[in-house]
């Protein structure tokens, strides 16, 4: 892809928390992935009250807010049953900057 175009990146984990690139190509134009980020991740918390989704990934750690519609059905629909330890795969979409968890299931479905 040329500089300024939207781009599809897999990448992995590395121990040290950067990631490597394993696949970068042009992304298609309209993708409702756009601005989404997939991770396969393990829980470092439970979720609270203030619906905020602790992850890490490597030895990089991450919290987002669940967002009100998010696709919750591995957890009965029900963000205070994700606990600790628990390995996810997260969906996290961004406005800019800020993102929020459109998606989390387990990481073996």
């Amino acid at each position: 892809p040329t500089a300024g175009t939207f781009a599809a990146v897999e990448a992995t984990a590395n121990t040290d928390g950067s990631f490597t690139a394993t696949t970068v190509k042009s992304a298609t134009p309209g993708d409702s992935d756009q601005n989404v980020i997939d991770y396969q991740a393990i829980t470092t918390s439970a979720v609270g009250a203030d619906a905020v989704l602790h992850f890490k990934v490597a030895n990089q750690s991450y919290s987002f807010t669940i967002g009100s519609t998010a696709d919750l059905g591995d957890f009965n629909n029900n963000a205070r049953t994700i606990g600790t330890n628990l390995h996810i795969k997260v969906e996290v979409q961004f406005n800019g900057s800020t993102g929020a968890v459109i998606k989390v299931g387990n990481s073996n479905n």
